[in-house]
């Protein structure tokens, strides 16, 4: 049995966050019936944290925009089973341990499902 693992930044998901990186502007049921045609995801992992640390890590966009868009990828992350939110504002080594530690309970739980 061998296991895979693809590292995505900014997958399709994105689209419900920042629509205007794409200069498009769709519905999101539209956007939920593309689904159906991309690769089911078993984890969906969110980072973020406080609208203001983003800011000053990259201020291209205005701090109203980082907030909107935070929320929306907060409320998405609720709305997913298979997504977790990774509070970024401490320091990278503890983020990346949490990272892995949710990488490492969904292949735990997925070699118990084939395992059946």
């Amino acid at each position: 049995l061998r296991s895979t693992i693809f590292i995505f930044d900014r997958y399709y998901y994105d689209y419900y966050i920042d629509q205007k990186r794409y200069r498009i502007k769709l519905p999101n049921s539209f956007i939920r019936l593309g689904e159906f045609l991309i690769p089911k995801i078993d984890l969906i992992v969110c980072l973020g944290s406080k609208s203001e640390i983003i800011y000053k890590r990259k201020p291209e966009t205005s701090l109203d925009e980082v907030e909107k868009q935070i929320n929306l990828l907060k409320n998405f992350c609720k709305s997913r089973k298979n997504a977790v939110w990774i509070d970024t504002s401490v320091k990278i080594e503890e983020s990346v341990n949490l990272v892995m530690k949710e990488i490492v309970q969904m292949m735990n739980e997925r070699f118990k499902k084939e395992n059946l």
